[in-house]
């Protein structure tokens, strides 16, 4: 059996924590394979429990305590666990990662970029990668990217053709995010949310990333125009107490609940009406995609990623980003025109089909075994 040791930064409450374990996890299933993961900067977070309970090994190797012990400990664990395939989804520490992986005699290395790089990044971030991708390259069996504008982003801060990257899909996980009709009602009432009450829900970090704070805007105009509704936002992060701060100064804060990190939201989603995710830039959108797969009509923006997955006026709605006014349009338009978001519910769960988990798998296991 082949051992695939996945790393990742730690297990926690972001997309791509769940991508990994939702790899995993699935590997576990696979005969042929003995997935571990390995945390680079905590062995913590909320999925965690969920990989543990599935009996797959998760070890920690911090490179907190900078490059060289990073390499020392690194080299000292593959040796240990000798893995067959290192697929590392944590690109700030590229260089320290390869050469660890090479010393210490692990056999295929695939690196996935998650995210754009050079529009967001500070030039010392961009110079940095650049640099460690040119020392690392020749010891990189595959480089992936999670959708074609990541991969497009990547080429041109690397000066690389956009064919030295393979693009795969990030994915949901097709067995826990599906329409549950007849659950709705009850889902509602256990949130105190009103019959009628029009629900939005965010999932994702509190991140400048995020674009939480343009909702909040919108949400404001909303209540102006009197229409009833409420939020539900659920993530945690560093832009969090500015949002509630933000939303107490507003006036608003009745329209919001902060449920934190949830390992059931897949069954929340089934009780809201649309789904935003007003990022200002964005890798891919795993989260948007589960809500697709629900049945939800979703709101996402354009210049990012969402832009391969969402058909706009079709399958989902693109706004601007930075834009609340034109994010409470969109709202709106859902909130007022209920065939509308059925026909956009509908249309985005045909169009999540693109991305289910064992789909994507597939492509990955490719590689693991060429």
């Amino acid at each position: 059996m082949k051992k695939v040791l996945f790393v990742v930064g730690s297990l926690g409450s972001g997309g791509i924590e769940r991508q990994v374990s939702d790899m995993a996890l699935y590997l576990k299933q696979e005969k042929e394979f003995i997935p571990i993961i390995c945390c680079i900067l905590k062995r913590n977070g909320q999925f965690l429990e969920k990989v543990l309970e599935a009996e797959i090994n998760v070890v920690e190797c911090s490179i907190r305590k900078g490059p060289l012990s990073f390499i020392f400990n690194m080299r000292r664990l593959i040796k240990s666990l000798q893995p067959d395939i290192v697929h590392s989804h944590v690109a700030f520490s590229l260089l320290w990662q390869t050469i660890s992986y090479k010393i210490g005699g692990a056999g295929k290395i695939i690196f996935t970029q998650q995210n754009e790089y050079q529009n967001w990044n500070s030039f010392f971030s961009r110079s940095r990668l650049r640099f460690y991708y040119y020392f690392s390259r020749i010891f990189i069996d595959y480089y992936t990217c999670v959708s074609n504008r990541v991969r497009a982003s990547l080429a041109t801060l690397l000066l690389e053709k956009q064919s030295a990257f393979l693009v795969i899909h990030n994915s949901y996980d097709e067995s826990k995010f599906y329409s549950r009709p007849h659950e709705r009602q009850a889902i509602r009432e256990e949130l105190g949310l009103e019959p009628n009450q029009f629900a939005i829900i965010v999932v994702g970090r509190f991140a400048k990333q995020k674009g939480h704070i343009y909702l909040i805007e919108a949400c404001k105009a909303l209540a102006n125009d009197g229409i009833e509704f409420k939020v539900l936002l659920i993530g945690t992060g560093p832009e969090m107490i500015s949002c509630k701060s933000k939303i107490e100064s507003l006036g608003i804060e009745d329209r919001f609940v902060f449920l934190g990190n949830r390992s059931d939201v897949n069954l929340i989603l089934c009780g809201m009406d649309c789904f935003v995710l007003p990022s200002l830039w964005e890798g891919f959108g795993i989260a948007l995609v589960e809500a697709m797969a629900t049945g939800l009509a979703v709101i996402g923006t354009t210049n990012t990623a969402m832009e391969e997955i969402i058909e706009d006026g079709h399958s989902g709605i693109l706004v601007p980003p930075a834009n609340p006014l034109q994010l409470k349009e969109s709202i709106l338009k859902v909130e007022r025109n209920v065939d509308l978001r059925r026909k956009l519910g509908a249309h985005a769960q045909i169009a999540a089909t693109n991305y289910p988990l064992q789909f994507i798998m597939k492509k990955y296991l490719d590689l693991y075994r060429g």
